[in-house]
């Protein structure tokens, strides 16, 4: 009995000299062996700006109730990371998102009232910080013990820069018109705002999760929010213009389209946009949803990530045990 606990005890003392992780148990500095990945992208977006949306006027950028699920639209995405520590990696991206909004499908009645709606293609490149609090250790973690799940997995945060283009269009009598040439709330015209550009910034920020199916292959989910420097990726983000004054019927039209409901005496001034005698809203009439709140939008991707293998001289290795 007494020589059994012994050669337990002997072997409880050699197991941490034996317990190096996998490649020989260069432990420390495995990770730069793996530091570069190719990461493929596809899912979905939800817009969030004057356009569309829940139940109630928008109450900011995180306002779940303000989501409209049914105007979700595809999401692809190409990018890059690069490790620079075990904990922390760069990314970049290319991503393309097609966002709409219709005041037709909204829950509120404002809105459904407003009768406005739009869709705008989105090319966006990305920088982004990651920072992992839960670290892959990929391998074994003893020499007699297979891999657990925990090893295989990544958690991480993210924040970081994007600039992107869009350029929001709308239909009209079965003709879709991009909306910032018209200058639909008097951009461009003698006591109007200048014409907003088609280019804008972004804040990217939200968390993902990786899991290594193999050496070089994961897979993951990442759930980012968009907080942009524009309020117009729906062409509204202000006031009615005089609607006599814009140039064209299509820009008159596409400016103001709302519909008056004969029992609600709040509206009921005016007649609807499939009358005969239709009259717009007078200028300076509120046509965003939201004061001094620019658009933001989110996007949920599913990934696929290829892990490059690199060689690093073991001589680079720190043999450390696995200590108890």
């Amino acid at each position: 009995m007494k020589k059994s606990i012994h050669i337990f005890s002997l072997l409880m003392l050699l197991v941490p000299y034996l317990s190096f992780s996998q490649d020989g148990g260069y432990t420390s500095q495995f990770w730069k062996t793996t530091r570069y990945e190719v990461i493929f992208g596809a899912g979905t977006n939800v817009f969030m700006g004057d356009l569309g949306g829940g139940e109630g006027e928008g109450k900011g950028w995180f306002a779940m109730k303000d989501m409209d699920l049914a105007a979700t639209r595809p999401v692809l995405q190409l990018g890059g990371r690069y490790k620079v520590l075990d904990w922390f990696s760069l990314k970049g991206g290319l991503t393309y998102a097609r966002l709409v909004g219709d005041d037709a499908k909204s829950a509120d009645l404002g809105r459904k009232l407003r009768n406005l709606s739009f869709m705008s293609n989105v090319w966006e490149a990305s920088l982004q910080l990651e920072f992992s609090v839960l670290r892959e250790n990929r391998g074994k973690r003893y020499i007699f013990q297979r891999n657990s799940i925990w090893n295989n997995m990544n958690v991480y945060f993210f924040g970081g820069i994007a600039g992107f283009t869009y350029n929001p269009k709308a239909e009209l009598d079965g003709k879709k018109y991009k909306l910032q040439p018209l200058g639909t709330e008097g951009q461009g015209l003698e006591g109007g705002a200048a014409p907003y550009k088609l280019t804008s910034w972004a804040i990217p920020m939200g968390i993902g999760f990786k899991y290594y199916l193999t050496r070089n292959w994961n897979v993951g989910f990442e759930a980012g929010f968009r907080y942009t420097f524009t309020d117009y990726i729906d062409d509204v983000g202000g006031l009615y213009f005089d609607n006599t004054k814009l140039v064209g019927d299509a820009a008159q039209k596409l400016a103001d389209r709302h519909i008056v409901w004969a029992d609600n005496p709040v509206y009921s001034t005016y007649g609807g946009v499939d009358t005969d005698n239709f009259t717009a809203y007078p200028e300076g009439w509120r046509r965003a949803s939201t004061d001094n709140l620019n658009d933001a939008y989110v996007f949920l991707l599913f990934n696929v990530t290829y892990t490059f293998e690199n060689k690093v001289k073991k001589a680079k290795f720190q043999k450390r045990p696995i200590a108890f």
